[in-house]
């Protein structure tokens, strides 16, 4: 990939052809890592344009707490799901192994 922003574009063009690439591994970290940043820009400017409604300052601490609000809860909900499949896996232990 020669632009970080490029994957939009090609994921909206065919995401058929996104999908089955991702399945055959290919370039999995640099898409990633593309739509990680992608990801935090877009965010930070949808965070200022909201903010600059109110001022400057706002505009920037919008920019700033829109991408980081919507990463940290991604990282939240990711461990509340390992912390229930731990307890799932811990607790149904005994029941599947008498079936």
């Amino acid at each position: 990939m020669n632009n970080i922003f490029t994957i939009i574009p090609q994921f909206l063009k065919d995401p058929q052809a996104f999908y089955e690439s991702v399945q055959r591994n290919e370039g999995l970290r640099a898409k990633a890592v593309s739509l990680f940043v992608s990801t935090v820009v877009f965010l930070a400017l949808y965070g200022f344009v909201t903010g600059l409604s109110h001022s400057l300052w706002q505009a920037l601490s919008t920019a700033l707490k829109m991408p980081l609000l919507f990463l940290l809860t991604l990282l939240l909900l990711f461990f509340m799901r390992v912390m229930l499949l731990m307890f799932f896996v811990r607790s149904f232990r005994p029941i599947v192994r008498y079936m």
